[in-house]
C-alpha cells in the first residue's frame, strides 16, 4: 500500500508540475514558439500519461470508481458464497435428517421381523 501511494504521489507531482507550466504559459499569453518545444510538451504529456498506465497495471492501482465497483463486486461475492454456504448447509442437514430416518425404519423393520419371529414361535 506504501508503496502504490508513493507512485501515485510521484504522477501527482508530475501532473502539477506539467499543469503549472501550461498555466505559466497561458498566464504569460505564450504558446510553445516553435513546433519542437510543442512536440516536447506533447511527448511529455504522453510519457506521463503512459508511464503512470503501466505503474497503474504493475502495481494494481485503481481509480476511485474502479475501487467503488470492486468493492462492490467483493459484498456480493461474499453475500453469493454465503447463499451457497447455508444451502450446502441446509443439503447436509437434509441428508443427516434423512439418514436417520433410513435408521430408524430400520430398527422399525428389525422389530417388527423379530416380533413376527416371536410371535410364529409362539
Amino acid at each position: 500500500m506504501e508503496e502504490k501511494e508513493e507512485i501515485k504521489g510521484h504522477y501527482k507531482n508530475l501532473h502539477k508540475s506539467t499543469l503549472a507550466y501550461l498555466i505559466e504559459l497561458e498566464r504569460k499569453k505564450e504558446r510553445p514558439t516553435n513546433k519542437g518545444r510543442e512536440d516536447a510538451l506533447k511527448t511529455r504529456i504522453a510519457t506521463h500519461r503512459d508511464g503512470y498506465r503501466f505503474a497503474k497495471e504493475l502495481y494494481s492501482i485503481m481509480s476511485p470508481e474502479e475501487e467503488i465497483d470492486y468493492k462492490i463486486k467483493l459484498v456480493r461475492y461474499e453475500a453469493y458464497k454465503e447463499q451457497i454456504l447455508s444451502d450446502e448447509k441446509e443439503r447436509v442437514i437434509k441428508l443427516d435428517e434423512d439418514l436417520v430416518d433410513l435408521k430408524l425404519k430400520k430398527i422399525e423393520l428389525k422389530t417388527k421381523e423379530k416380533r413376527q419371529k416371536l410371535m410364529e414361535l409362539l
